[in-house]
């Protein structure tokens, strides 16, 4: 991963991903625990990594296991650095959560669909679009780029706010990409 950074280094100082997981999944994973109905561990986590420094940044505990993750790293959106590149998962592909880091000076490059593998940008077709996304009614209409690799009957497609591709090009995307699974 820090091989690939080093190569496709975004115009971004930092580079953050982060994930989360409620803590009664992990507590059925305890061998001890299988048999176990209850929620044994009640609450959520959410791990903040910085993806240029291969390390955890913040670890946040939440007490509310219903708390979506969405609703966890809102919070943390209010930490981060102008001109942070958030490399974020599909659960995030949203209209409204685009306009949140937006709003900070903040960037997104999040998963459309399926998991990116290491090669998928060589070969295929690559293309770039620029698309308009939200209704205006729940979050601002905005405009991000569309970034899809095809070959065959595979496809991977990105979403983000970063409309210069100067700043970040759809290879750089699809080859940062991948590395939010690396930490």
């Amino acid at each position: 991963m820090r091989r690939t950074w080093r190569r496709y280094r975004p115009a971004s100082p930092t580079s953050w991903s982060w994930n989360g997981s409620r803590l009664a999944a992990i507590a059925h994973r305890l061998k001890r625990l299988w048999d176990e109905r209850a929620v044994v561990l009640p609450g959520s986590l959410l791990a903040v990594y910085d993806l240029g420094r291969g390390l955890c940044r913040e670890f946040v505990f939440s007490p509310d296991a219903a708390a979506g993750e969405l609703t966890r790293a809102k919070p943390v959106l209010t930490t981060l650095a102008r001109d942070t590149l958030l490399v974020i998962d599909r659960l995030y592909c949203t209209a409204a959560f685009f306009a949140a880091p937006g709003t900070q000076g903040c960037w997104g490059l999040v998963r459309w669909n399926r998991r990116l593998g290491k090669r998928h940008h060589e070969g295929g077709r690559l293309e770039d679009w620029l698309v308009q996304a939200g209704s205006g009614a729940t979050a601002p209409v905005q405009a991000l780029r569309y970034i899809r690799w095809r070959r065959g009957r595979s496809r991977y497609e990105l979403l983000s706010n970063v409309l210069d591709p100067a700043w970040l090009s759809a290879v750089e995307a699809l080859a940062l990409y991948p590395g939010r699974w690396t930490i």
